[in-house]
């Protein structure tokens, strides 16, 4: 099987070789055995199997194990800009994990599922390049990502309805997190419009490349649409294990 995938993670296997889960153009899943991936060897070649890397791949199904075999790879795109920015890199880490908590193999059947990769590969590629233009902004960048994601899932936060009397919602003031949706200024103790609410109506409409229309985020913007995230999958936590460098403990 030939086909384009991203490297969501990676484990050492032996001496050289690595096992990795990889997320493919139709959005399933599948775990890799990259014979040689470590790199090394007598002419000491590096690895060219890294988180976020694009890779063309050709694969080789085993009967006796769900893991595929890859002897054969090649570099589709690389980020050249995040190693040399630790909060890049903890970032880098960030949406590879998320992806790999909400993708599952052979879910190639839902265009909603299709459409992780389409949202993974924009927003490792153009963390890459807000780096290069010197504008990279950690929250910035979370939020669009989760925002685009929930909305390919169809988990988007209700911005339509108050989440409490029902009403149209002509501005959302309190994001209720836990009930999915946001309160009306008659029935919250809030009167100004939540800047979470006006983010994400513009999310929808707004691409990667233009991330920098977002000019108000902050911490705690990210963080809200983070838990909103973590409570509509019932992640734990824990299993995402770079969150802790983006929002605390």
């Amino acid at each position: 099987m030939h086909t384009k995938a991203m490297v969501l993670s990676k484990k050492v296997f032996k001496d050289r070789h690595l096992i990795s889960d990889v997320l493919l153009e139709d959005g399933s899943k599948k775990t890799v055995l990259f014979f040689g991936g470590q790199g090394g060897g007598s002419k000491s070649k590096p690895s060219t199997v890294e988180l976020g890397f694009a890779l063309n791949l050709s694969l080789k199904g085993n009967h006796k194990s769900r893991i595929y075999n890859c002897k054969d790879w090649t570099i589709h795109w690389r980020h050249l800009e995040v190693e040399n920015n630790y909060k890049a890199y903890f970032l880098l880490n960030f949406f590879c994990e998320v992806i790999n908590n909400v993708s599952f193999e052979d879910m190639n059947e839902s265009s909603e599922i299709g459409e992780l990769y389409t949202i993974l590969s924009n927003a490792c590629f153009y963390l890459d390049e807000s780096i290069k233009l010197n504008n990279f902004d950690m929250y910035r960048s979370t939020f669009m990502f989760l925002g685009k994601l929930l909305y390919s899932l169809g988990i988007f936060p209700d911005t339509h309805n108050c989440i409490i009397c029902k009403d149209k919602l002509i501005v959302g003031t309190y994001f209720n997190v836990l009930d999915g949706g946001f309160e009306c200024s008659k029935c919250s103790d809030f009167q100004k419009p939540s800047e979470v609410f006006t983010n994400l109506q513009k999310v929808m409409f707004t691409p990667f490349k233009k991330y920098s229309d977002f000019t108000q985020l902050n911490l705690e913007q990210s963080r809200q649409i983070y838990t909103y995230f973590i409570q509509q999958f019932q992640i734990n936590p824990h299993h995402i294990k770079s969150s802790q460098f983006i929002y605390g403990q």
